[in-house]
């Protein structure tokens, strides 16, 4: 990773610096909440849980980092790692979860 990227973002998440911003929209629009109700932290109806997760995917797929990513959906490093695990498990076993990935990863 070149030296002058800021910590914990890849070239493509440089070239593309709204995507996060986009796939949150996406995932609380398919879940029926704004953007803020997503990223809340109050407790979630399952549908904001599994947005909150196909943001995180689609922005570990950009090349960010579990640090990076938080900072972009208001979690710590420990949340997002799970996230992610998650994201894996649903995307192998649940249509309806591979099918908001990828509109999300679409953004």
């Amino acid at each position: 990773m070149s030296a002058d990227l800021p910590h914990g973002a890849s070239p493509a998440a440089i070239a593309d610096p709204l995507f996060a911003s986009r796939a949150i929209a996406v995932a609380a629009r398919e879940a029926g909440a704004t953007p803020s109700q997503l990223l809340s932290h109050w407790k979630a109806p399952p549908e904001l849980v599994m947005g909150r997760f196909a943001v995180m995917h689609a922005l570990a797929r950009r090349g960010l980092g579990v640090t990076a990513i938080g900072r972009r959906v208001r979690r710590d490093h420990s949340t997002i790692g799970y996230g992610l695990r998650r994201a894996r498990e649903l995307l192998a076993t649940d249509a309806d979860f591979a099918d908001l990935f990828a509109k999300v990863d679409a953004a």
